[in-house]
């Protein structure tokens, strides 16, 4: 089956993982269980994977990545005031434009190439701007890959903009 050695970062774990990216293209399911990966013939890790039924696609982590190191830099983002209304009950809506970004710093000082797998979580109506395009999305998240040369830096941008609203009450007995 298709298998893809790579890290995993996540802010839910910032410690990086490698991971295996394994793709179920046989017609069997796999069982739940565990399992151990190595490396040059050598122990590198283990871990536990649920079910994969034909078709599914899984991350799988084994063990820390100590040679790899993900900082995440936010940027300042944009909010513009795009649309005021005010109703006869005294209700006040603003809503906004609003723009985040983030560069994801990523570090290897291993003696071999890595791909990293940065893992982002997905805002409620927000959408990814043009210039970030994720490998995989889920209800929840989007997943980047990043190529990072042995004993080099490199760096990701992931953009996304949106509508953000507020709401007041204008009442005569208060201030």
């Amino acid at each position: 089956v298709p298998l893809e050695r790579l890290t995993l970062w996540s802010r839910n774990e910032p410690r990086p993982l490698r991971a295996l990216w394994l793709e179920n293209t046989s017609k069997l399911t796999f069982d739940k269980g565990n399992f151990s990966v190595f490396e040059s013939g050598t122990f590198a890790g283990e871990g536990l994977v649920d079910p994969i039924h034909p078709g599914e696609k899984r991350l799988l982590s084994y063990a820390a990545d100590q040679a790899v190191r993900v900082r995440p830099q936010p940027e300042t983002g944009k909010r513009e005031i795009r649309h005021v209304k005010i109703s006869a009950r005294g209700l006040l809506v603003k809503q906004y434009g609003v723009e985040s970004r983030t560069t994801y710093l990523a570090s290897n000082s291993a003696d071999e190439p890595r791909t990293v797998v940065i893992e982002v979580p997905r805002q409620a109506n927000r959408l990814l701007s043009p210039e970030s395009k994720p490998a995989e999305s889920a209800a929840n998240l989007y997943r980047f890959r990043l190529a990072v040369p042995a004993h080099q830096s490199a760096s990701l941008l992931v953009a996304d903009e949106g509508i953000d609203t507020e709401s007041w009450y204008i009442n005569e007995d208060q201030d």
